[in-house]
C-alpha cells in the first residue's frame, strides 16, 4: 500500500525533469538560433557568394539538434549524479 504510492511520485517526478530539462533546451536552442541567425544577417553581401546557402542550413541543423540533445541529457544526468552523491554521502 505504501510502495505503490512511492513508485507512482518517482515516476511523476522523473517524468516532470524529463519534460523541464527538454523545455530548458529548448528555449535555449532558440535564443542561441535567434542570435546566430541575427548575425549571419549582418554579414557583407560578399559572405553569401562564398558559402552556400544549403551547406549552411544543413550544418546549422545538424549542430542546434546536437546542442539540443546534449544540453537535455546532460542536465539530466547531472541531477541524477548530485541526487547519488546525496544518498551516497
Amino acid at each position: 500500500s505504501f510502495f505503490p504510492g512511492i513508485a507512482c511520485g518517482v515516476i511523476v517526478c522523473g517524468y516532470g525533469q524529463v519534460m523541464f530539462w527538454m523545455v530548458a533546451s529548448e528555449r535555449q536552442t532558440h535564443r542561441i538560433r535567434k542570435h546566430f541567425y541575427s548575425q549571419i544577417i549582418r554579414q557583407n553581401i560578399g559572405w553569401f557568394d562564398t558559402h552556400e546557402s544549403g551547406e549552411l542550413n544543413s550544418r546549422l541543423t545538424r549542430e542546434f539538434v546536437s546542442f539540443n540533445d546534449m544540453y537535455s541529457l546532460r542536465g539530466q544526468e547531472e541531477i541524477e549524479d548530485v541526487m547519488i552523491a546525496k544518498k551516497i554521502t
